[in-house]
């Protein structure tokens, strides 16, 4: 029988179709687990409940500005953040995490904090916490607590809604969230819808 010869370049063919099917499987399972990641996760847990403060129409904010902006004054040094908006009214906007009825109060959680797609090698790096987080969503870095009379708007809330809230802020309280402190406010009510 007449040996066939194959020239010497298709030698190597079936291990680049090996290699390539692989690398296309991997970056598959990677985002699969990305978006399962994302489309499994559940509002996470609400804070602790403080007192609330009744509404009044005699609110002076400070400041107007993001719930991100209000968390990063915080982030470095907690006393220059104390020093700025400690015991004043700010109007905060941001992105609605969970809304909480708790007895008479509501609280609302704005997020600051968001994942970003990671390999399944990456994933396995992260401490316990971090992997909940990743896998059921970010809890809130900014915490509002109803005034009297404004629980009904806040209650309405839903994740995900875009919302600018007027509040007094209490201040820097450490949690297990992530960087492990939330800015705390009080004295909330809805002032409007978020702008960017």
């Amino acid at each position: 029988m007449p040996r066939t010869s194959f020239p010497a370049a298709w030698l190597g063919l079936p291990i680049l179709v090996v290699l390539i099917l692989a690398v296309a499987v991997a970056a598959g399972g990677a985002l699969a687990a990305c978006v399962w990641f994302a489309a499994s996760a559940p509002p996470p847990p609400s804070a602790v409940v403080e007192p609330a403060v009744p509404v009044s129409d005699d609110i002076n904010p400070v400041a107007t500005l993001s719930a991100v902006e209000l968390w990063g004054a915080f982030e470095k040094n907690a006393d220059e953040g104390d020093a700025k908006y400690k015991g004043k009214w700010v109007n905060i906007s941001g992105n609605v995490v969970a809304a909480t009825k708790e007895g008479n109060t509501v609280s609302v959680g704005l997020q600051v904090a968001t994942g970003t797609a990671l390999r399944v090698e990456e994933l396995k790096d992260l401490s316990d916490r971090e992997r909940r987080w990743y896998k059921e969503g970010f809890p809130p870095n900014v915490v509002c607590y109803s005034a009297v009379g404004a629980e009904g708007r806040l209650a309405a809330l839903r994740r995900g809604d875009r919302v600018e809230l007027a509040g007094l802020v209490v201040g820097r309280k450490t949690a297990d969230v992530w960087h492990d402190y939330i800015v705390l406010l009080e004295g909330c009510r809805v002032v409007g819808p978020g702008g960017d």
